[in-house]
């Protein structure tokens, strides 16, 4: 059986437009100390870069059991388009108080380029090469925050969501095998959101996500344990 732990740090630049009052192309310059409506409903998309690892335990029947860390981070290059990167959506709903504390929701759907990696073990076949990615994950957050004129400055938490890949393939070249499953935890972080224009703002966000323990089993003899997994998804 296969148990992973994985703990991922995303740094995200969202832009929303928010649709208090329509969505709308003017990105005419909000002045320092000028009024913003910061409640409403608002969508948006984001950009965010991860670095983390992943703790695994592996066992196979009449073999000790092994275990390790697995980097799951990828340094970006421009010209192969490699790296730990990863766009999304979102979306939400504000309402500012009398004394500019801002409460919301939002929720996100985020696609990661690569945040995956890869460790040696024995497998029933044995020497083989044991891969985790992170597929696609999500969040749904509470946000409290204060407004300050066109600056926001917020925290926020709640669940989270993965749905991850792991492979397992033998380096004598014979079939390897393939599993993916999904994990449930939890995201926390903090950010600032400054005002574009009436309709546009644009985010800065930091968010850790943390993941339960799941096992998974790969088919055949080999069996693959993953300790409890932290991801971290950007919202």
């Amino acid at each position: 059986m296969i148990e992973a732990m994985k703990k991922v740090i995303l740094g995200m630049i969202l832009v929303a437009g928010s649709a208090a009052e329509g969505l709308s192309a003017d990105l005419g310059v909000v002045r320092s100390g000028q009024a913003v409506d910061w409640s409403g409903p608002f969508v948006g998309g984001h950009f965010a870069y991860g670095v983390g690892s992943s703790q695994y335990a592996f066992g196979v029947p009449g073999l000790a059991l092994s275990s390790g860390s697995i980097d799951l981070t990828n340094s970006l290059n421009a010209f192969k388009g490699t790296g730990s990167y990863a766009l999304g959506l979102g979306a939400g709903y504000n309402y500012v108080l009398p004394s500019h504390v801002l409460l919301g929701i939002e929720g996100d759907l985020t696609f990661p380029n690569t945040i995956s990696g890869t460790t040696s073990v024995v497998g029933a076949q044995g020497p083989a090469a044991l891969k985790e990615t992170v597929l696609t994950s999500g969040t749904l957050r509470a946000r409290l925050g204060y407004a300050s004129g066109p600056w926001l400055f917020y925290a926020t938490g709640g669940f989270a969501w993965s749905y991850d890949q792991a492979t397992l393939d033998p380096l004598d070249g014979t079939p390897g095998d393939k599993i993916g499953f999904t994990r449930l935890g939890s995201a926390w972080g903090a950010g600032a959101e400054v005002a574009l224009s009436a309709n546009w703002s644009a985010r800065f966000e930091y968010l850790y996500t943390d993941f339960g323990t799941k096992e998974k089993a790969f088919a055949g003899a080999a069996a693959e344990r993953n300790a409890p997994m932290s991801a971290q998804g950007p919202g």
